[in-house]
């Protein structure tokens, strides 16, 4: 496509004055797809608590002596400075390498390759799924296929923070290679949401470049499939403002890390702002970015949301999601609904998710549906 072309060469070009990096991965807010369970039965943002898991502190563990192990076998992560947890689209696509004392298999030109100890469930199974994965995620957004993808299964998130430098809460990771945790206890061996939205970063690096955070992270979130719901709640009860020029950003690096999760909600409602107003999908979008007319692909990438939705403002996000979830036509008519209980169900899957309010004394009327205040 020449416009990747355009891009690549463009990207190359401003990465060659700078220091040569494959990854810069972030944090994120979800592992939408699991999240636990808060007061109520709803689900609640995952969140870790805060330990210092650095290289020192790690080696003198003796609960985990293989952390810093599995740690100076890889390639080792510069200090991350950005919040999301992908490397900056706009850098150049940079393969890691495998270290040879890993083990691993390759499935359609996808490799899974994990340290000698972990466990891994049905690696060449993983290797293929992937694959269909990277397909779908082409179909979705219109872009060819990733020609190969490396996979890093980690035993358990400590290694996985230690290997890559994201934070505690972070439960995946893109840099080049998806960083995944293993968990054999599982049906498939890893978080699957986790896995189709590292999958979709993969994708975007390869097949879109240069690109807006918003569009980055909403489009993952969207792929993964699970709604930051309790995130949600609190930014249409509050009437949160988004932070624009953050988001348009290929990167984010100057916001509080305990911002991460309304950051990523966001770009969710963004993204779905522009799938519902346009009805072209992913593609559409990314059609949109490369028609305009800017040289530098950064630029490109803070011009889109302007370039798409010239004059939408918070309230507009607001509102539209509010139309998605409650089926009301206004913010204001929300008053009422968090005057009450919120029933919620569908919370599995993004355009499942249907929210009412509840007065006193009334029950769930689905099985999959589950009250609270917020």
């Amino acid at each position: 496509m020449a416009w990747l072309a355009r891009d690549r060469a463009l990207s190359a070009n401003a990465a060659a004055s700078a220091t040569s990096a494959a990854s810069d991965a972030d944090q994120r807010e979800s592992d939408s797809s699991r999240g636990e369970r808060s007061k109520g039965g709803t689900r609640r943002d995952v969140q870790e608590s805060d330990r210092d898991l650095d290289e020192e502190t790690a080696a003198s563990d003796p609960v985990r002596p293989s952390i810093s192990k599995h740690r100076a076998r890889l390639p080792q992560p510069e200090k991350r400075g950005s919040l999301l947890d992908t490397s900056d689209p706009c850098e150049p696509l940079v393969e890691p390498t495998v270290p040879a004392e890993y083990e691993r298999v390759t499935a359609s030109n996808v490799t899974v390759a994990w340290p000698a100890g972990v466990k891994v469930l049905e690696p060449t199974s993983l290797g293929y799924t992937i694959a269909g994965l990277l397909e779908e995620a082409a179909i979705a957004t219109g872009t060819e296929p990733r020609e190969r993808l490396t996979v890093f299964l980690h035993g358990s998130r400590d290694d996985l923070h230690l290997a890559t430098g994201t934070p505690e809460w972070a439960t995946g990771v893109y840099d080049g290679a998806l960083h995944l945790v293993a968990e054999p206890s599982t049906d498939f061996g890893v978080r699957i949401s986790t896995m189709r939205h590292e999958v979709m970063h993969a994708q975007l690096h390869a097949g879109v470049g240069c690109m807006p955070a918003w569009f980055n992270e909403g489009a993952a979130q969207y792929f993964a499939g699970r709604p930051p719901l309790q995130t949600w709640m609190t930014m249409l009860k509050e009437r949160e403002a988004f932070d624009f020029d953050a988001l348009a950003a290929p990167t984010i690096v100057e916001a509080p890390k305990e911002d991460a999760s309304k950051l990523y909600a966001q770009s969710l409602a963004m993204v779905l702002f522009e799938l519902d107003r346009s009805k072209g999908g992913l593609q559409a979008v990314v059609a949109s970015l490369h028609e305009i007319d800017a040289s530098d692909p950064g630029r490109r990438a803070r011009l889109l949301w302007k370039t798409l939705n010239p004059g939408v403002g918070p309230g507009d996000l607001r509102s539209a999601l509010a139309q998605r979830i409650f089926g009301v036509s206004s913010e204001r008519e929300l008053d009422g609904v968090f005057d009450q209980r919120v029933c919620c169900s569908g919370g599995r899957r993004i355009d499942d998710l249907s929210c009412r309010a509840a007065p006193a004394g009334s029950e769930a009327v689905t099985s999959d549906e589950r009250c609270r205040r917020y």
